[in-house]
């Protein structure tokens, strides 16, 4: 009876890994680190090299386990390199090879990140109102408008990119929602000059004023005139310029920005504020609006200070903790996170879970009743 024969079995080692490949000096290196961990150290959130890396071992073909040679590595590296200083070089210029189905994770991440831009910024050039995030992510989806998420560009310069595209194809009735600021001038001769720039074109139609205060001149010579004013982001730095004065005037001004981005509500409480204290009234916002009451109202109860978080993880946006981290994780990708971060732009208070999967089902819906004359 002959004996049988004991073959070695192939092993796949290093699995489950992400590589990050590095070409210079017509060399390629390549090391082994631990996934979603790149992209942490690339953000600053993670500082630790050894929990980034599996091993410090640097390799030229990392699914084979063919390492570098010495070599090799001086003449990429110099001659007075350590493998943390090579490790640390190829992280940070070496690119991150993923799988298909993580990559596409990544760059529906992304376009996420982008609509959720795209929400913040813009505004429907009929009702000036922001868009449902759904409507936008549909929107960016469409054949006609091509876009692909890119993780080498930052998603506020994809969201520049593909607002005109937007725009052009008629998908959207979009434009970007003006800023507001206040323009404050210190010189009496400056205000004819200011009135004078803001009647003149482009500036005429960019900018929005919605109120002028001016206190005259006092005895020690002090002067101030401000104007409250709505204005298209592209005319920044033409108010500037008037803040700054061209003529060499010094600080002839100043220039504040009071909100980035006007939506429609906003826009009107802040009609309604100025209409009350017109009269002689205080404003009072409350959750739905703005309501105007006298001056002598009774004393409000003060709010209850907020619970504090019991919990390892913690999410100040929506004011909860969590015990596990993967529950943690989850959290940041839920339509509750999403909702109460936008009400936390808006400086609104946080909702409940249950309070926002009503509203993401309310935007759903809406969204799909809206796909008969949305494209």
């Amino acid at each position: 009876m002959s004996r049988a024969v004991k073959q070695p079995v192939g092993q796949k080692r290093l699995t489950n890994i992400a590589v990050v490949r590095y070409k210079t000096h017509g060399l390629r290196f390549e090391i082994a680190c631990y996934k979603n961990k790149v992209f942490d150290w690339r953000q600053g959130s993670e500082q630790d090299l050894d929990e980034v890396l599996q091993t410090e071992q640097v390799f030229v073909n990392v699914s084979k386990g063919v390492m570098a040679k010495e070599k090799d590595l001086r003449k990429a590296f110099g001659k007075n390199f350590t493998m943390e200083e090579v490790c640390k070089e190829i992280l940070k210029k070496g690119e991150l090879q993923v799988s298909d189905r993580e990559r596409a994770l990544q760059l529906d991440s992304r376009l996420r990140d982008v609509a959720s831009i795209i929400v913040e910024k813009c505004v429907d050039s009929n009702t000036r109102r922001p868009f449902p995030h759904a409507l936008v992510e549909r929107a960016l989806k469409d054949p006609k408008i091509r876009f692909i998420p890119d993780n080498r560009k930052s998603a506020k310069q994809q969201m520049l990119d593909v607002v005109p595209r937007l725009q052009k194809q008629g998908v959207l009735s979009i434009e970007r929602a003006r800023m507001r600021v206040q323009l404050t001038v210190f010189a009496e001769e400056m205000r004819s000059e200011v009135l004078a720039r803001l009647g003149s074109e482009p500036l005429r139609t960019a900018c929005q004023v919605e109120r002028e205060e001016a206190s005259p001149s006092g005895s020690d010579g002090t002067y101030q005139c401000t104007w409250v004013m709505q204005i298209e982001p592209g005319s920044f730095r033409a108010i500037d310029s008037i803040a700054r004065g061209e003529k060499g005037t010094g600080n002839a001004g100043r220039l504040e920005v009071l909100d980035l981005a006007v939506h429609g509500d906003q826009g009107r409480a802040a009609e309604q504020m100025a209409e009350g204290a017109a009269r002689g009234m205080e404003a009072v916002r409350i959750d739905d609006g703005v309501s105007c009451v006298p001056d002598d109202k009774p004393p409000q109860p003060e709010r209850a200070e907020a619970p504090a978080l019991v919990g390892r993880f913690k999410c100040n946006t929506c004011q909860v903790a969590f015990d596990d981290k993967k529950e943690h994780r989850e959290h940041f990708k839920s339509d509750w996170h999403r909702i109460n971060l936008k009400r936390k732009s808006k400086k609104e208070p946080p909702l409940s879970r249950e309070e926002c999967e009503a509203i993401a089902l309310m935007e759903s819906t809406a969204s799909s009743d809206l796909n008969d004359f949305a494209f």
